[in-house]
Formats: structure tokens, C-alpha cells, sequence
């Protein structure tokens, strides 16, 4: 019995302990709104507000099931901020605040959720939530971020930002947008120490903007338009198997673990000129994926500046005994995809034998270096000697230039066909 020997019935949420608002079954927190248009409309959202100024001065942050229009907190110190089943109709702000942890699971957040400069000193969760777009702007989670089963349009984490466990936002819904953004003219990285858990979802665009990762990128089942990696860091390793993307472009990325697109299907390009890979396997894996795509696109130049890096990072992996005389091949002959070296590789070769045949002069007579470079020429290209004749030693020198000059050409119809006849 409440005050005068009225019965006070407190509200039907069950773990609420406050009063019914009116003749309703429910809080005033509890309570849904009318339609917008509806004469109560304004009154019940003001004492709703009122109702969660008092929540904020008795420093009670537990808004679990609430239903209000906007809210916003700022300048705060506290243990935790519950929005768990709450349905936030308008914008939600956190700002400038240093809590424990911040709960959203199975809350419907309809408009814009700010985060901005928030020291979350455990995880922030939004299991199972539905929301529209969430953004983060210098947030440091000092533990996890959960965003399993979530269904929502845009994510954007920006300004720097840190997270000290891991990343989880499996099974996600309808996303068109994810980027994380650092602030390069700051130099702060958004920098996350665990493992990032991307796949399994089905979204448009992942945007990956001077970011650090120390664990594992997984985007394994990931179905998407474009991946984008930009000035990025990745200590792990990066997982594509199973994953069904569009485009994948890395730009100034720089990955030391391994990379694995076992199954991957990629309908349009792989650019990655400007990766930096510490593990030689990732970056034979990597080329070959997008020498292949190159390849199906119709576009060869490219193909072939892959098939280059690919064929050198698998060189490299070798014994040394097969490494190192493989350089004259990739830098002389530039694996047939560069006939610019081969050319400039054979005039050297004869111009060697030039040199050699002028010392002491080495043909059948005392010539000039034209006549001494015609020779060579001939002794390189054709089966014969021309009209000139080795005496001595220049006979051995001569015997090596045709050998070279037989495999040179061999060399020459190698490289023509790969390159010009595919």
C-alpha cells in the first residue's frame, strides 16, 4: 500500500521494480509510445526524460528494456551502462566516459549510436542487436568487442581507437558498410591486439583504413562487394577460405603471418602491388591468386607483373644451391614476362665477346671493333662464323659464345610466345 492506503502496483517488466506509470502495466520507461501524432506523444516523452535525468543523478545507468526517444550521457565515471532489450526510437550519445562495460545485447537502437572518446575498461557487447548505425570515434576497449548476430546498416570505428582482446561480429545482417579508420594526419592507428572475426556475414563494403592487428584477420565465408586495406598492419595471419568477395585491394599493407584463400571465389581483382609480406609463402599464395584473376579479366601486363612477384617469392623459398643461380633468370631474363632484360641481356653478351675477341686479336686478322662486334653478332645468332675465322684460344671463347647464343635463342622463342602469342 502506498501512501493515503493507495495500492501501488509495480510495473510488469520482469526485474523492474518501479511503479506502473498511470493506469498502465508498465513503468514510464517501460512504457511504449504512443503514435508520433497522438496528443500524448509529447508528454509521455517528457516524462520519460525526466524519469532518466533522475536514473543519471542517482547514478543508476541500468536502462535494460527501456523504451525512449533520445539519450544521451556524457562526463561520466561508472561501472556499467545497460541498454540490454532497450529500443532507443532516435540518436544515443556516450561521450566522454570511463566505464567498466556497455551492454546493447538484443537492444533496438533505430537511428545513429555515438560512442566518442569512451574508456570501456571491460568488453561492449551488441549481441543479437538490431540497430542502424553505429559509430566510434576514440574508443578504447580494453578487453572485447561482440557484435554476434547483429543486424545493421553501417559500423564505422574512427579517430584511433584500441581493443585489447578481440573482435567478434559473427553472423551480422544486412550490413552495407564497415570501415575502420585511424587518423593518419595524428598518426594513431586503430589498434587491436587479438583476432578480428569478420566472416560468416553477408555485407556490402569492409574498409580497413590505417589500422593494426596484431592476432588473425578472419574473413573466412565472408560474402561481400569490396574488401579495401589501406595502409594496414597485420601481425597474424589473414584468412580468405570459403569467402565469396567482389574486388580486393591492398594499398601500402604490410602482413607478416600467412594468407590462405583455400576455396575463395573472387568474381573481380586482387590488387595488391603494394604489399609488404614477411612470409614468403603468403606472398607466392597471394600473387598466384591475383596473377589468376588477372589472367580471367583479360588484362595480361597485369598477370604478368604477378606471375614475376609469385615466381620470385618462390625462388627465394629454395635451397640455396637452386636460389642463387636462379637470379640470372628472374633478373636477366625476368621469368619471360619482361623481354626488355632478355634483349638487353643478349647485346651484353655480345659485346662481352667483343671485348674478348679485341684484346689480343683473337680473328684471323688485326680489325676494328665494328669488324670484332659483327663477329660476335654472327657467332651469337647464327651457326657460323661468318667470314672470319677464331685462332686459338678464341676457339674455345667462340665454342662457349654459340652454345650461349643457341640457348639464347631458344630463350628468345620462349619468352615471344609467352608473351605475345598467349
Amino acid at each position: 500500500m502506498g501512501k493515503w492506503g493507495i495500492e501501488v502496483v509495480e510495473c510488469q517488466y520482469d526485474g523492474c521494480n518501479e511503479n506502473v506509470f498511470e493506469n498502465n502495466d508498465e513503468c514510464i520507461l517501460h512504457l511504449e509510445f504512443p503514435d508520433e501524432n497522438d496528443a500524448d506523444f509529447e508528454r509521455i516523452k517528457s516524462e520519460k526524460d525526466k524519469k532518466v535525468q533522475e536514473k543519471i543523478k542517482n547514478r543508476n545507468f541500468n536502462f535494460e528494456g527501456s523504451i525512449l526517444y533520445r539519450i544521451k550521457l556524457e562526463g561520466l565515471k561508472t561501472h556499467e551502462i545497460n541498454f540490454c532489450k532497450a529500443k532507443i526510437i532516435n540518436n544515443i550519445y556516450l561521450e566522454k566516459i570511463d566505464v567498466s562495460d556497455v551492454l546493447f545485447d538484443n537492444a533496438t537502437l533505430k537511428r545513429f549510436t555515438f560512442l566518442k572518446e569512451v574508456n570501456i575498461w571491460r568488453n561492449l557487447s551488441f549481441k543479437d542487436t538490431k540497430a542502424y548505425t553505429i559509430i566510434l570515434k576514440n574508443v578504447t576497449i580494453n578487453e572485447d568487442w561482440e557484435c554476434e548476430n547483429i543486424e545493421l546498416e553501417f559500423l564505422r570505428f574512427e579517430e584511433g581507437g584500441y581493443v585489447g582482446g578481440f573482435i567478434f561480429f559473427g553472423g551480422m545482417k544486412n550490413v552495407r558498410s564497415i570501415r575502420f579508420k585511424g587518423n593518419e594526419d595524428l598518426d594513431k592507428k586503430i589498434e587491436i591486439v587479438g583476432d578480428v572475426f569478420l566472416g560468416n556475414e553477408l555485407m556490402g563494403n569492409l574498409d580497413l583504413n590505417f589500422v593494426k592487428i596484431d592476432g588473425t584477420l578472419h574473413l573466412d565465408g565472408l560474402k561481400a562487394n569490396n574488401v579495401l586495406l589501406n595502409k594496414t598492419e597485420i601481425k597474424g595471419n589473414i584468412w580468405f577460405s570459403r569467402s565469396e568477395l567482389v574486388d580486393i585491394n591492398f594499398n601500402e599493407v604490410e602482413i607478416k603471418g600467412e594468407t590462405n584463400f583455400h576455396t575463395a571465389k573472387i568474381a573481380g581483382k586482387l590488387d595488391c602491388k603494394k604489399v609488404k609480406f614477411e612470409n614468403l609463402s603468403a606472398a607466392e599464395e597471394t600473387n598466384r591468386v591475383a596473377k589468376n584473376r588477372w589472367n580471367v579479366l583479360g588484362d595480361r601486363e597485369e598477370a604478368d607483373y604477378y606471375f614475376y612477384r609469385e615466381m620470385e617469392a618462390k625462388r627465394v623459398q629454395k635451397k640455396w644451391y637452386f636460389r642463387y643461380p636462379e637470379v640470372i633468370i628472374q633478373y636477366c631474363f625476368g621469368y619471360g614476362v619482361y623481354p626488355e632484360r632478355f634483349i638487353i641481356t643478349w647485346f651484353s653478351i655480345i659485346l662481352v665477346f667483343t671485348a674478348i675477341y679485341s684484346t689480343q686479336s683473337g680473328i684471323n686478322a688485326d680489325l676494328g671493333f665494328f669488324s670484332y662486334f659483327y663477329s660476335s653478332v654472327v657467332t651469337a645468332i647464327t651457326p657460323g662464323f661468318g667470314t672470319y675465322r677464331p685462332e686459338g684460344i678464341y676457339q674455345l671463347f667462340a665454342s662457349i659464345e654459340a652454345i650461349v647464343g643457341t640457348f639464347m635463342w631458344a630463350a628468345f622463342i620462349a619468352t615471344f610466345t609467352r608473351k605475345y602469342m598467349r
